[in-house]
């Protein structure tokens, strides 16, 4: 319970810093905060208009309680959304686009250090003192401060591109390989996971990289070394399982990848590219768009022949075949929900049930049939698209969806890498949940998306403006989740205590003004 302490410690030190700034920022000249030029855009309004779907959704919903503030253990209700549009709306508008730089490399540095003590939690070394004391029977379900581990993979995924730019703008060579280094252990966290959607979501974001024209063999080369190195890492992880037993076994592509016929000629193929990439001249595109086209070809192929002519793959089924059990049951609460939603009345099809109501339309009505299949019962739909069309309806649905197209569109023409992070969470986010570890950062990260490239000085009435904000918003979040009843937290906090330190160093000031001069 150490922990739970001393996370409830630092929420009341963040509330205190949050109302000093924000009254510093109140004695200021209010008429200073205006929008930085180049923000405001239509393109803005989609999470604004999503929120609002929300509203209109907790007042037609039939528990307000649950719809506001969410079921207990995620919190993922109306007022937790209001925030996030919050959040969104001040970086948009108010900060500058500079500080994506330094918010890259402090995702690097905190989503490594969970990713490591989330490595020694798969090895059964609980250095916090906290998953396996408090869980001793599921304590394997949970990983680093995240907690479940597709959460966990999925927030590693979400900061994995962020460390692979932070690494291609390092400006000497020691940190590029200390960023290197920390882009593997980003994917130990992934190997010791073992979560498919997380995968599925790496391979897709490896395909973006690859076939984006803008990528040279210099840069591939880069990522060349990061999975060599990690090859390395899967091959004595698998010497290792000999003599060590994990606390919950690898599973599927984890399982797979530590085996030496895998990843060693992986391994080989990827340090022969990296020694021949300098001699190539033209980029990887095309070579990459064939590669990864005819893979997604054969993903295609292997679904339809399946699935629509009933020929059997062998030990593919598990993955192509759609059918009861499919998706660790997903499948079957997929088809469950579909059907409620087609029997529920208009109004609710176009605003939803209210946030978090899902778990109202599966139980009591399919509980005893979920435990039967599953072990026990759902109350989220495990597709966050699904959980949107449900509790958002059919509003919520495409504002959510425009919103990501929109940011994910705008990122592709600015920062590349922050776009493949948004694509990365829009494919995994087809088989998770929505949590506030993964869709504050995303809000975040998609407000910088939509800035423009300027190196515009930190005045210092905005300065306070969004110090304040910053501050209080994770506050108030966090003062929602239930500390002392369950381990599911907004374990990002630690992510904003670091930005904050970084904002108030003085010399990030001076680095604007001189590029600024």
């Amino acid at each position: 319970m150490d922990l739970i302490h001393a996370k409830f410690a630092l929420l009341t030190a963040f509330v205190l810093l949050g109302l000093l700034g924000l009254a510093i920022s109140a004695l200021t000249d209010l008429r200073a905060f205006r929008p930085l030029p180049g923000r405001v855009s239509p393109g803005m309004l989609w999470l604004p208009a999503w929120c609002a779907s929300y509203l209109l959704a907790w007042l037609f919903s039939e528990d307000r309680f649950a719809s506001l503030w969410g079921l207990t253990g995620r919190r993922n209700g109306l007022a937790l959304f209001a925030c996030c549009t919050a959040c969104y709306l001040l970086t948009r508008l108010f900060c500058p686009a500079g500080l994506y730089q330094g918010l890259c490399r402090l995702f690097t540095g905190c989503s490594c250090l969970i990713a490591l003590l989330g490595i020694l939690n798969a090895w059964g070394l609980d250095p916090l003192g906290t998953y396996y004391s408090l869980l001793p029977d599921n304590g394997s379900l949970y990983l680093s401060t995240i907690g479940n581990l597709n959460f966990f993979a999925a927030y590693l995924c979400l900061c994995l591109p962020l460390a692979v730019q932070t690494a291609f703008h390092a400006r000497s060579g020691r940190s590029r390989a200390g960023v290197v280094l920390c882009c593997v252990v980003l994917l130990t966290g992934l190997l010791m996971a073992s979560t498919d959607a997380a995968w599925l979501s790496l391979a897709v974001m490896l395909a973006v990289v690859f076939c984006d024209r803008r990528l040279t063999w210099h840069g591939a080369r880069l990522l060349f070394a990061i999975g060599a190195i990690f090859c390395a890492v899967a091959f004595l992880t698998g010497i290792f399982l000999n003599f060590f037993p994990l606390r919950m076994p690898l599973r599927t592509v984890s399982a797979v990848l530590v085996k030496p016929f895998v990843c060693l000629p992986i391994g080989a193929l990827l340090l022969f590219l990296f020694f021949i990439s300098p001699r190539l001249k033209k980029t990887p595109c095309k070579p990459a768009r064939l590669l990864f086209g005819g893979l997604l070809l054969l993903l295609l192929c292997g679904f339809l022949v399946r699935n629509l002519f009933g020929l059997s793959l062998g030990p593919l089924d598990s993955f192509f075949w759609l059918r009861s059990g499919w998706g660790s049951n997903r499948w079957d609460v997929w088809d469950v929900l579909v059907r409620r939603y087609a029997k529920l009345p208009l109004l609710q099809k176009l605003v939803g049930v209210g946030a978090d109501g899902v778990d109202a339309l599966l139980n009591p009505y399919y509980t005893q049939a979920l435990i039967t299949l599953n072990g026990y019962t759902f109350d989220s739909a495990h597709n966050e698209y699904l959980q949107h069309l449900l509790c958002g309806g059919l509003l919520g649905l495409v504002c959510w969806c425009g919103f990501l197209f929109t940011h994910i569109r705008s990122a592709f023409r600015r920062v590349p890498f922050l776009a493949t992070a948004l694509i990365g969470y829009a494919v995994q986010a087809f088989f998770s949940i929505t949590t506030p570890m993964l869709i504050v950062p995303v809000c975040l990260l998609a407000a910088f998306s939509a800035a423009p490239a300027e190196q515009q000085p930190i005045t210092l009435d905005r300065w306070y403006f969004f110090l304040g904000s910053t501050l209080l918003f994770p506050a108030l979040v966090v003062m929602w989740m239930p500390f002392y009843k369950t381990i599911h937290s907004p374990f990002w906090v630690p992510e904003w205590m670091v930005f904050v330190c970084y904002l108030l160093d003085s010399r990030l000031t001076a680095c604007y003004n001189k590029t600024n001069t």
